[in-house]
């Protein structure tokens, strides 16, 4: 019975998915129809909204228990171009009145729009540095990280990253 209740509780845990993670991108640079693909049992979505990098607002739409497609006119006043990058946001709702928010970015590949997945996604966060080359130059520095022209006597210098210390 314990067992059951532990994994009962832990299956309740689990996180739910975005409605940002799957997003129906249809039209072309200029004019395009986003449509996020959910389950209306468990979601409503309140606002959707495209914006620029420069956060400029395209378009916005409230959607209060309905049908949710935001329709883009993608065009930068200033520049007389479309966009290549858009991000399109979602405030939403669940069955116990929680609320949550997401973003997506929308990338122009030079034939379609693409979604990148949800912004901040940490599923694909670096894991570490690799290929770090460092170069041998035979450069002295002190601890400050000024170069120096000799090796100084009684404190501590860096040659060819490593610290030496000289009495």
């Amino acid at each position: 019975m314990l067992l059951s209740l532990l994994v009962l509780a832990g299956l309740q845990s689990q996180a739910q998915p975005s409605i940002c993670d799957s997003l129906s991108i249809v039209g072309s640079q200029l004019n395009l129809t986003v449509e996020p693909i959910y389950d209306t049992l468990l979601y409503d979505i309140d606002y959707i909204w495209s914006s620029s990098l420069e956060e400029n607002i395209l378009e916005f739409d409230s959607c209060f228990w309905g049908s949710c497609i935001l329709n883009i006119y993608n065009y930068n006043n200033t520049t007389g171009l479309s966009y290549d990058t858009l991000f399109f946001s979602i405030q939403y709702i669940d069955t116990l009145w929680n609320s949550y928010a997401c973003t997506s970015p929308l990338i122009w590949n030079g034939i379609s729009w693409t979604n990148s997945g949800p912004y901040g996604d940490q599923t694909q966060s670096p894991t570490g540095i690799e290929n770090i080359n460092p170069i041998y130059d035979n450069k002295i520095y002190d601890i400050m990280g000024r170069e120096l022209l000799e090796i100084p006597s009684n404190m501590m210098y860096i040659k060819n990253y490593q610290l030496h210390i000289v009495k």
